[in-house]
């Protein structure tokens, strides 16, 4: 179990095996023997030292043993007694669970706690997690002065932060640039929301935020930008950007968006002229592979709408596997009983029957 501790990263690198034996032995027996009302006094014979390395070790024996949650459950309790933010944290996450949204939310000394810490010591998962608190109460001013302060202490990095590190405690609460982009979304202040958004898209490289902040620039007509970012969306394997971008493609291959060389043309009109002699123009059917490739992307991310515009180009292509891929929306009934499918499907075996990709399939 040690090993196992090691390899998910949970084990602080001054437990060795000896440690992580001596704790265990002592907080099975303490866990199994006493109250399940586990408290910080009953940590005190297990060891003496930061409660974290207690946690850490119940974590190894839950992974090593993931049938029994008895242990972790108690060491949780035990812990969050004891002040330590990380299991303080779960258990707050665990009351907002359990009484829903707003002013419905008691206090609770979890929370009391939590607050205490995050005020005194800056401990920033401490204020991530008073901060949603204070916004469910109605706290939204200091809720918003608590984020921007998280804004300018947390940044993203390619390195796994630690169990202890995570402001967002695996996604149970909201990265600061997130919450703030909610908070002014709501109050409807736009031009302070669309600054998070592009936070979250362009610094952080979010999915979700990539493709919200892909509308933007849509609506603003900057193609490039709007490109740019499902494509680093889609990369990541973003179901959705990928159907996007492959309606993209499809919709420059019916001319009903400029391409980039036409925008190029437009703008640049003798780098036009010098591409055109050197053949660096995309030609329709670029394009329309383009969007044929983007569309078998999003359908094996499990995105319906791809799969359904992936067997329409398929069958128009005469592929043999196409049927199969439309059969596949069998599992969809919203999709499966749109009238456009319906006569997809009555007509699938007539050849005179050439369909094209109707507007409402083509959403940006």
């Amino acid at each position: 179990m040690y090993n196992i501790g090691q390899m998910y990263q949970v084990l602080d690198p001054k437990i060795t095996p000896k440690i992580f034996l001596e704790i265990g032995r002592r907080l099975l027996d303490q866990a199994y023997s006493v109250s399940p009302n586990a408290n910080a006094d009953a940590l005190k014979s297990i060891w003496k030292g930061d409660p974290a390395r207690v946690y850490e070790v119940a974590r190894s024996i839950f992974y090593g043993a993931p049938w029994d949650t008895h242990v972790l459950r108690w060491t949780t309790h035990a812990t969050s007694d004891a002040g330590l933010v990380h299991t303080l944290a779960l258990r707050v996450a665990h009351q907002i669970k359990q009484y829903g949204q707003g002013a419905h939310l008691p206090t609770s000394r979890e929370i009391e706690m939590i607050k205490k810490i995050a005020y005194e010591t800056d401990d920033p998962v401490a204020l991530s997690v008073w901060a949603d608190v204070a916004r469910r109460w109605g706290q939204t001013e200091e809720a918003l002065t608590i984020y921007h302060h998280l804004n300018k202490m947390v940044y993203p990095s390619s390195r796994t932060s630690r169990y202890n590190e995570d402001v967002t405690i695996s996604n149970m609460y909201k990265p600061p640039w997130k919450a703030l982009f909610d908070i002014y979304h709501e109050a409807e202040r736009l031009d302070e929301s669309e600054q998070m958004l592009e936070v979250g898209a362009l610094i952080y490289r979010d999915p979700q935020a990539l493709v919200t902040y892909a509308y933007f620039k849509k609506e603003k007509g900057d193609w490039e930008s709007y490109e740019q970012c499902l494509a680093a969306a889609a990369m990541s394997g973003h179901g959705e950007a990928c159907l996007r971008l492959g309606n993209y493609y499809y919709r420059i291959f019916k001319g009903e968006i400029p391409s980039r060389d036409q925008r190029m043309a437009e703008k640049y009109p003798w780098r036009a002229r010098v591409s055109k002699i050197l053949t660096y123009f995309a030609s329709k059917q670029d394009y329309r592979r383009l969007a044929v490739n983007w569309y078998e992307m999003a359908s094996a991310h499990g995105e319906a709408e791809g799969t359904r515009n992936f067997a329409v180009l398929m069958r128009e292509d005469g592929h043999p596997n196409a049927w199969e891929l439309m059969n596949r929306l069998r599992s969809e009934p919203r999709l499966w009983n749109n009238k456009n499918v319906i006569k997809l499907r009555e007509q699938w075996d007539n050849p005179r029957f050439k369909p094209t990709l109707p507007t409402a399939w083509l959403e940006l």
